[in-house]
């Protein structure tokens, strides 16, 4: 609720008139639908990232199909950017590429920490 962007979204809610529920009685629906479910947090994956200091990320273009060249790729790391770039817009930044851009690159991004006022290391 410190968020400076939550009497906004409040007022999209209202305007909308979608109501919200807390955090612990969605978990609560969720484990009752025996369905498969997870959830994770920018932040978290962020730490993660901060507690063993890592300043530079690879998000490489590995084929799915090691022996067919097609759309298909697996996409772990930038799933996991991008959940981070959801909350923290521009926290990475291209440093290098190799290969272009529709030929399998592979992407060297900077964690700009400074951006909001973190450095690497403890959280």
């Amino acid at each position: 609720r410190n968020d400076a962007s939550f009497p906004q979204m409040e007022t999209f809610l209202r305007q909308n008139q979608i109501s919200s529920i807390p955090a612990d009685s969605m978990l609560r629906l969720m484990h009752r639908n025996n369905k498969t479910f997870y959830g994770i947090s920018p932040d978290t994956l962020l730490n993660n990232l901060r507690i063993n200091s890592v300043e530079y990320v690879i998000a490489a273009n590995l084929r799915a199909i090691p022996g067919a060249k097609t759309e298909r790729i697996i996409n772990t790391v930038q799933r996991y950017l991008y959940i981070i770039e959801m909350k923290y817009p521009g926290i990475f930044s291209l440093h290098h590429q190799v290969g272009n851009n529709d030929n399998e690159p592979a992407l060297l991004y900077r964690v700009d920490y400074s951006l909001y006022g973190l450095s690497p290391g403890k959280p």
